[in-house]
């Protein structure tokens, strides 16, 4: 849907653990390049924002959204070689009667094996190790997906 001073804004499915969904101005896109590109967009908004005194710190993801941040980073980069279609038939969220899952093949997949839990935990917190083990191991509901869409109702594949 087109808003005339803000332009269109576009339905998307956001990478992460939890189901989630929300609406976002094209304007506020940005294209996934790889896990380091929030460290660079974090520090070139800041200077923009205050040129006057520069921090250097790091920034940070809050500690009760580390598993999802880590879980969202692993499916992105997963995502980042595939074509559209190939990450809808991957990524999109599974429907029921129980409400939106994640699609059970890519948690298979994402879930590491032995040789990958020290890279993993080194590299990422523990919880998002539980999280990647809890829900791989629940049952599989096969339920039908559901394609990205405008809220105009057109399909949009991204």
């Amino acid at each position: 849907e087109t808003n005339g001073r803000l332009g269109p804004f576009y339905h998307i499915q956001y990478f992460g653990d939890a189901p989630e969904r929300g609406y976002i101005f094209e304007k506020n896109m940005v294209s996934f390049t790889g896990e380091n590109q929030y460290l660079e967009l974090s520090q070139s908004s800041k200077a923009a924002a205050s040129c006057s005194v520069r921090s250097k710190r790091t920034p940070t993801i809050p500690r009760k959204l580390q598993a999802q941040w880590n879980m969202g980073i692993i499916q992105a980069n997963e995502a980042l070689s595939m074509t559209p279609e190939k990450r809808i038939e991957n990524f999109v969220f599974f429907y029921d009667d129980d409400g939106p899952h994640l699609n059970p093949r890519i948690l298979e997949k994402l879930k590491p094996d032995q040789s990958n839990v020290m890279m993993l935990e080194s590299k990422h917190s523990p919880d998002l190790l539980s999280l990647l083990k809890f829900t791989t191991s629940a049952p599989c509901v096969k339920a039908e997906p559901a394609v990205p869409q405008k809220k105009d109702g057109s399909k949009d594949v991204q």
